[in-house]
């Protein structure tokens, strides 16, 4: 059941999803902490060094413990020494599941993101480099509620019925695509990868959007575009794809639209 693979995955990490992606601590009734996506089937992943509670990460954010770690990255539940205010810090590195010369367009996204503020986009703070450039810090404000699945299963759990009624997630849903358009319109960006673990309701039932870093922002901004050996097609959940991802194609708003 959903409920006995959350207390495996606990287990594994003392009260952390173990291979999830996460930049969020849920405060509803699972009182777990992953939100993301599982890792892809064959995936050739770089295996990360965890760092430990009380390390500083850019001499400045203390790790207070690891929140999850998954196909992107590996993300932990940091205080800001400096200001005092609880953070997310996302930690992505080169040779995970994508190339160290597509991890030139990780950066450059993250870099541009980090200059677009949205109510409906996880808020970026802060981002450092290691000195070997093979891996940055993305400092994040630090949500509190549940993404989708997590949100539905909260609902399902409160329902009698066998099958839950979409009128019980419909004003939700409602809100969702409406922050969907927003981040489209005013962002001009394609998520390319929208699934239900990406999406986050907050406590105040606000929609965040997340991992808009680890896609490409859109085709002409590709600075590896021209590069057919090293310029790679976002990978995305196969549930969720759109028509023209699987093809290859030219991709916009409808994409993400799809995927919803």
């Amino acid at each position: 059941s959903y409920m006995d693979l959350l207390a495996d995955l606990n287990a594994m990490s003392g009260g952390v999803g173990g291979e999830y992606d996460a930049t969020v601590i849920d405060t509803r009734n699972y009182g777990s902490v992953i939100t993301g996506s599982t890792l892809a089937d064959g995936a050739s992943l770089k295996k990360e060094t965890i760092l430990p509670v009380d390390y500083k990460i850019a001499d400045r954010y203390r790790i207070l413990r690891l929140i999850g770690r998954g196909n992107t990255g590996v993300v932990y539940y940091c205080m800001d020494t400096r200001l005092e205010k609880e953070c997310s810090v996302k930690a992505v590195a080169a040779g995970r599941e994508y190339s160290k010369n597509d991890f030139a367009r990780i950066k450059q996204n993250y870099k541009k993101l980090a200059n677009e503020k949205h109510d409906n986009l996880v808020e970026i703070v802060d981002l450092h480099e290691s000195s070997s450039g093979e891996e940055i810090f993305v400092v994040m404000e630090l949500l509190k509620g549940a993404n989708l699945m997590q949100y539905t299963e909260n609902i399902r759990m409160e329902i009698t019925t066998p099958e839950m009624p979409f009128s019980a997630i419909s004003d939700v849903m409602l809100e969702v695509a409406k922050a969907l358009d927003s981040v489209g319109e005013d962002v001009k960006r394609v998520h390319c990868d929208l699934k239900p673990v990406s999406i986050f309701i907050d406590d105040d039932g606000s929609v965040k959007f997340l991992d808009y870093g680890i896609v490409f922002l859109n085709q002409s901004d590709d600075i590896n575009k021209t590069s057919s050996d090293v310029y790679k097609f976002p990978i995305a959940n196969p549930d969720y794809m759109s028509p023209e991802l699987w093809k290859h194609e030219s991709l916009n708003l409808a994409s993400d639209q799809y995927s919803l």
